[in-house]
């Protein structure tokens, strides 16, 4: 039955007939001409309008025969304008004379909106949000409207977890080591961020609740530029960032090449209460990360021909970290008497390179939109961890002898190597665009453990604590992706097929293998009806997988303190997820949209209580859930000078347990945002934001999470002819953006703080030099998200 409807999905959908008019346009020396706009127009009445690629190919659709109208129309080249009587698929390529005098610069001063809506995502414009300036990728991702971040996660508001994907290429890496990348890529670097909530079958199937998108920005000038970008972070401490990118583009070669440095210190506080039957521990604790990291980027495109394009990519990522922590825990009994307190000191080093080199070979047949795209890429990580753990058990704070100690020190070397390829064969015929493909992907990781138990050089190894693990994911996927317009319906259909193989070995004294093989199937559908040229309405389903990452899987004991250690289990399984989206429209400025997620297997890690009152945070598969959204967003332009944007949700939450230490949870809440961008002058050389978010309580698994709300202000400044860009940013104005939640398990109440300074004083300079003759956007990769839709 799977074959069989994997079979329909390449049949044609009945409809109506459809013409389209397509060709390109070059210069008087047969060079492409990109992103000139065409313009198709009958009676003096618009009937379609698109601008010609970076190949300067271009493609219009038109609904019935008759007599049109081309324009063409570029500001360094003489406008043209051309008739046909067209009853069937017409090729019209055209060549374009230049201008008498070129512009030596094409400004664009029209403003786009900071927040697009449309049906399967939503996209923030980066370059027009002013506290973005100076940032890295984990602070905009957390100022993105209804995304959460915390120190290990990033998911979406009211619903599960996002996979984070850099022009469409999943990042091997979760919790921490995520954010830790995350925060190497600067925000001068970044075009867009797309929160994608309704995938199609081209995507790879991972992210429970869709992709999170980071799109670069790839500098296409002639001739040569450059940008130098430094900021200045006082939270605390202080955080230094320098960037510099240098851009190259002339005839059939496009270089761009970037560095990045950023230092700094990093103060992190929590608080753990753990109420026992006989006793209650309070816990509090603060961190000074001493980080740096050093990211290197370079990208070479070259045009053999004007239908064929190679590229390559190289990026290099060096993180030195090394984090103290001192906790203190005291401990009362029954009567609120103090018992004893347990002083803590663990000190963590971390030093991890991550490199990855890509390929891509792209090739248009024609003009109608026939290709073939074909891409390999290599990642490989490498990364070492030690830490120091050192505790003292006193009956009193005044009594100097400690009562008890013990030492732990632990290290782990871990080394991932990912390999993918794959290709997508793209073909239109009879008012169709059929798309089909398939990727295969090799992982390889090794972990490394060992625990050394005792005091100063007494240390003793502890063999049944030091695993070391091995873990290999084979997967095969294709695809196939059929869409079709006519009339006011649109549809695609879509089915991914994804077959994996597992082996794994985790091993301390003694030795547990396993190996799976797993075959599943991704459909997905969308449904568009245009109601009239106000109100539009559309339908989105896909079923998606979300595995765990390799931090989960790896069985490496991270200590808190000596009571306290979270550790990953080599056996989870893979959550699934079904998503169903349905949204309107209205003048696309106000959309009301409605989901809901069905989630099993959802993983994470649970605290497990062992004697002696040690908690072990053990990951494992224990929840099922059933997750409800309401989401309206509004962007509103009443006056020139300002534009805001408004997004309010309201959801439920219902998590259904299947281990017997937790109960089901189950809560209702909203989430509310908005942001105002203002232009301060008429010269609009000064320009100001504020944003603020509010979040009520909420659940996450077993977690009640406290409500949380957040103030941002920022100013920019445009100078010596706009080179000069000067940028201030106030984040968490109120400091109210701290975390608390609490937890039941085991009939053990636990609640949880932790405050990571998103509260911090900015000062951003960017510097712009070198050619400007000509000013447009190039796709950020050739396979870049817009292009595989």
């Amino acid at each position: 039955m799977k074959l069989l409807f994997y079979i329909m999905l390449l049949f044609p959908l009945a409809g109506s007939a459809q013409i389209f008019i397509s060709g390109k346009v070059s210069d008087r020396n047969k060079m492409p001409i990109p992103f000139v706009n065409v313009v198709v127009k009958h009676d003096s009445s618009l009937v379609a309008q698109t601008i010609t690629d970076t190949s300067g190919n271009y493609r219009l659709k038109i609904n019935k025969t008759g007599y049109y109208d081309l324009f063409f129309q570029d500001l360094n080249f003489i406008r043209k304008k051309v008739s046909f009587s067209i009853s069937k698929d017409t090729i019209a390529d055209l060549e374009l004379e230049e201008t008498a005098h070129k512009l030596s610069e094409v400004v664009i001063s029209s403003r786009k909106n900071l927040i697009a809506r449309k049906p399967d995502k939503y996209v923030i414009d980066v370059a027009n949000s002013i506290t973005a300036m100076g940032a890295d990728a984990f602070s905009l991702i957390g100022k993105t409207p209804g995304i959460k971040t915390s120190s290990k996660q990033i998911s979406l508001m009211g619903k599960s977890d996002v996979i984070v994907t850099v022009d469409d290429k999943i990042l091997q890496l979760t919790g921490e080591d995520l954010v830790s990348f995350l925060k190497t890529i600067s925000s001068s670097d970044i075009a867009k961020i797309e929160v994608v909530t309704s995938p199609s079958a081209k995507y790879d199937a991972q992210g429970s609740s869709g992709v999170l998108n980071i799109v670069t920005k790839i500098n296409s000038k002639e001739g040569y530029s450059a940008t130098v970008n430094l900021s200045y972070r006082q939270h605390q401490y202080a955080t230094f960032n320098e960037q510099a990118s240098l851009a190259f583009n002339k005839g059939k070669w496009q270089l761009n090449v970037g560095l990045a440095y950023a230092a700094g210190t990093d103060l992190e506080k929590n608080g753990i209460d753990t109420y026992y039957t006989n006793q209650t521990w309070h816990l509090q604790g603060a961190g000074i990360d001493k980080n740096r990291n050093f990211n290197s980027g370079l990208d070479i495109q070259y045009r053999l021909s004007d239908q064929t394009q190679l590229s390559f990519t190289f990026s290099n990522t060096n993180i030195k970290s090394a984090k103290k922590t001192d906790s203190k825990t005291h401990i009362f009994g029954l009567n609120n008497q103090l018992d004893s307190i347990s002083n803590s000191i663990a000190a963590l080093n971390r030093k991890s390179s991550q490199s990855s080199v890509g390929f891509q070979f792209k090739h248009s047949f024609n003009s109608d939109g026939k290709s073939l795209t074909m891409a390999t890429d290599w990642l490989d990580r490498g990364e070492n961890r030690s830490q120091n753990l050192w505790s003292q058990n006193y009956l009193s704070p005044v009594v100097l002898q400690p009562l008890s100690q013990s030492g732990i020190r632990s290290k782990n070397r871990t080394d991932l190597a990912v390999l993918t390829v794959n290709a997508e064969f793209k073909v239109p015929f009879d008012g169709y665009e059929l798309s089909v493909g398939g990727k295969a992907t090799f992982i390889d990781l090794r972990n490394n453990s060992q625990i050394f138990e005792g005091l100063n050089d007494e240390n003793v190894f502890n063999a049944s604590q030091s695993p070391v693990s091995t873990y290999k994911e084979n997967r095969q996927a294709v695809f196939s992706d059929l869409k079709k317009t006519f009339d006011k319906w649109k549809f695609q259909l879509g089915l991914r097929m994804e077959y994996t193989q597992i082996n794994g070995l985790s091993a301390t004294i003694h030795k547990t293998s396993f190996r799976k093989d797993d075959l599943q199937f991704f459909p997905s559908l969308s449904i568009g009806y245009n109601l009239n040229e106000s109100n539009s309405f559309d339908l989105t389903y896909g079923k998606r997988i979300n595995r765990p990452g390799f931090k989960l899987l790896n069985p490496f004991r991270a200590y808190v303190n000596a009571y306290d250690y979270w550790e990953g289990n080599p056996f989870l399984r893979p959550s699934v997820t079904n998503n169903l989206n349905i949204s309107h429209s209205f003048h696309q400025t106000f959309i009301t949209a409605f989901s809901y997620s069905n989630i099993k297997d959802n993983f994470e890690q649970i605290a497990v209580f062992q004697p002696g009152n040690v908690v072990a945070h053990q990951a494992l598969n224990y929840m099922n859930a059933h997750l409800y959204q309401l989401m309206l967003t509004k962007s509103i332009r009443a006056v020139g000078w300002l534009e805001t944007n408004l997004q309010l949700q309201g959801f439920y939450k219902e998590y259904l347990t299947k281990i017997s230490s937790i109960s089901d949870t189950k809560l209702k809440g909203w989430y509310f945002m908005m942001n105002n961008q203002m232009q301060l002058n008429g010269a609009k050389t000064v320009s100001a934001e504020l944003s603020f978010w509010y979040q009520s309580s909420n659940i996450e698994l077993e977690a009640f999470y406290g409500k949380q709300y957040n103030l941002d202000l920022g100013l920019k400044f445009l100078l010596l002819q706009k080179s000069l860009n000067v940028g201030l940013t106030i984040s968490d104005v109120l400091k109210s953006n701290s975390e608390r939640f609490s937890t039941r398990v085991n009939h053990i109440n636990q609640d949880f703080y932790n405050y990571w300074e998103p509260r911090f004083f900015r000062l951003s300079l960017q510097y712009k030099l070198g050619s400007r003759k000509i000013k447009y956007d190039k796709p950020s990769h050739p396979n870049s998200e817009e292009d595989r839709r």
